[in-house]
């Protein structure tokens, strides 16, 4: 059964508290005496209005949010909402978009595919922080933080009815140290406290990915910061499973190329689609491909834990020997081949492999003559 509380599936008591949150956003924003610029929330306008029925989808969807987060406690609900108007306004959000941040800053988070309901996805490398950089400059680093969160929010469209209305963040802590700077700790929990009071619903799910003791730790504190519907989103995974997480949630073309993604397809056409194989224990998989002599391809696979014991060749029909290359353990692997035959030949070998099966995903191209 569908959760209650969004646009199309709302209850007759969570109709009437909207119809009341409406009444009472109306009354209290227009006490704020703000441009209308700095009235909207994510483009959308949330002044003027007046009944329920009245709203646009972008206009319920949003105002479903503040509601959702606060359980349809209305007044609750118009509180936070008036009071994320004016941090925004104090935040001067209406530049943040276009404001540039060092490198050092920018290269610690990236915005790239969609999980599988169509949320933007965010990436954050914690394990790649100066700590001293961010420690001394804790004010670029919050606004850096907001604008990675605003630019993915910029990519939803309210105003559609099945465009997705989340965002899914990875947290990468690999390689984060053991100790962690008290300035960088109360930014982080500044950012915490930013998300969970200004940014209602937006989380689809969180990754926290190779994540240390120390972190551990910090979860456990941050995580009374946040609203129990906000931390059942959270994920934490050990660094041995971060793809098999990650491909849960996102399409293997979808998913960032150093955790196992593969690589944005450009001029080049299918020879074999995006497929899945299952490999039990000490057996292994043979897949064949016809392809066109002579034709440039692209092959790439990744499994979703593990490695897997790879080889490639070619054969033509009515030979009899497996036409295959010397082995390889590999996770993931990529390469660009000219066909030397009719038949392309994967070999996925996990006869090495006692008791665990792999899960491998693997898709071929060709490049455009």
């Amino acid at each position: 059964m569908a959760e209650t509380g969004y646009h199309d599936n709302l209850t007759e008591g969570q109709k009437t508290a909207l119809e009341s949150f409406c009444t009472a956003v109306a009354e209290e924003v227009g006490k704020l005496g703000f441009e209308e610029q700095d009235l909207k929330l994510w483009g959308v306008p949330v002044y003027g209005l007046t009944t329920a029925d009245k709203l646009d989808l972008a206009q319920s969807r949003i105002l479903l949010k503040f509601l959702r987060a606060r359980e349809f406690k209305v007044v609750e609900a118009t509180d936070m909402l008036v009071k994320t108007l004016k941090w925004r306004k104090e935040f001067n959000m209406s530049s943040l978009l276009t404001e540039e941040f060092p490198q050092a800053l920018a290269d610690l988070g990236t915005i790239h595919g969609r999980d599988k309901k169509g949320a933007p996805v965010t990436y954050n490398f914690y394990g790649t922080i100066s700590q001293d950089d961010v420690a001394n400059h804790p004010e670029h680093f919050l606004r850096w933080r907001i604008q990675l969160h605003e630019r993915a929010i910029a990519l939803l469209d309210f105003s559609s009815p099945t465009s997705a209305e989340t965002v899914t963040q990875i947290h990468d802590y690999s390689g984060v140290g053991m100790s962690i700077d008290k300035r960088l700790k109360a930014t982080s929990k500044q950012i915490i406290n930013i998300f969970q009071e200004h940014y209602p619903e937006f989380l689809e799910k969180k990754f926290f990915l190779g994540v240390p003791l120390v972190m551990e730790f910090m979860f456990n504190v941050f995580g009374g910061l946040v609203s129990k519907r906000t931390r059942s989103k959270f994920v934490m995974v050990g660094k041995t499973k971060s793809r098999a997480a990650l491909l849960e949630c996102i399409d293997v073309d979808e998913v960032l190329e150093q955790y196992g993604g593969f690589i944005p397809v450009q001029d080049t056409l299918e020879v074999t689609p995006i497929t899945t194989v299952t490999i039990p224990a000490r057996k292994s998989e043979t897949v064949r491909i016809s392809v066109t002599p002579s034709a440039t391809l692209q092959y790439e696979f990744t499994t979703y834990a593990q490695d897997i014991g790879f080889s490639y060749g070619f054969e033509n029909p009515g030979e009899e020997k497996e036409a295959v290359g010397p082995e390889e353990r590999l996770e993931t692997g990529k390469g660009t081949v000219e066909a030397a035959g009719e038949v392309l030949v994967l070999k996925f070998n996990n006869e090495y492999s006692y008791v665990t099966g792999k899960q491998v995903v693997y898709r071929v191209r060709a490049q455009k003559i």
